[in-house]
């Protein structure tokens, strides 16, 4: 079975990474599609290493109030994910999850943090999955549960940041941008490699 390290490395800095990365978000957006009953679809996968100090700048602007759905990656592969929703994007979400139409919910009461939580862990669920399918590992990975955030985008991404910090200055995106056909959502998905593995991608 192959180590972290030598998959992470497989997804980030290999001649046909975003390819395989691409596959694999397919299989997010064709996830998403059939919770919600709406086409999604995913922008071309980008791996990025940004340093700390700009992050927040490469999300959006820190004081704007968003949404975010945090999950910790466990098992064979280690590192965190984030789906990062504008709120009226997080609200419509929760409805299509809900089998509502968009627009009838207006706060994220206990009922929309659940939908969205289950849509956060679909997500990675899909992420992972198709890791390990193309990787030929099925017991590969385990999501923690997820936890949703409404904050200011600085606050939620200093739930990201601060174990990052502590060893080193710098973090390894994978990002994509998932949208439905109607454009009521639009949210960004990013997956972290573990910080520990300080060379993945230059």
């Amino acid at each position: 079975m192959k180590d972290q390290e030598s998959i992470w490395r497989s997804l980030v800095s290999e001649p046909h990474s975003l390819a395989k990365l691409n596959k694999v978000m397919w299989r997010v957006a064709n996830g998403l599609s059939e919770a919600t009953g709406r086409r999604f679809n995913n922008d071309f996968p980008s791996v990025d290493r940004v340093p700390i100090a700009q992050v927040p700048v490469r999300a959006g602007g820190p004081e704007e109030k968003m949404v975010g759905v945090y999950l910790i990656i466990g098992g064979g592969l280690r590192g965190q994910a984030l789906f990062i929703l504008s709120m009226n994007g997080a609200l419509n979400l929760a409805d299509l999850m809900l089998g509502n139409q968009p627009g009838v919910s207006t706060q994220l009461g206990v009922i929309e943090r659940s939908a969205l939580s289950e849509l956060g862990n679909m997500a990675l669920s899909y992420f992972l999955n198709g890791v390990a399918s193309l990787d030929n590992m099925p017991d590969l990975l385990r999501p923690s549960p997820p936890a949703v955030m409404v904050d200011m985008l600085g606050a939620i991404l200093n739930v990201v940041l601060t174990p990052v910090a502590a060893v080193r200055d710098d973090l390894l995106i994978i990002e994509t941008a998932f949208s439905d056909s109607a454009k009521l959502v639009d949210g960004r998905f990013w997956v972290l490699p573990d910080p520990a593995l300080k060379d993945l991608a230059s």
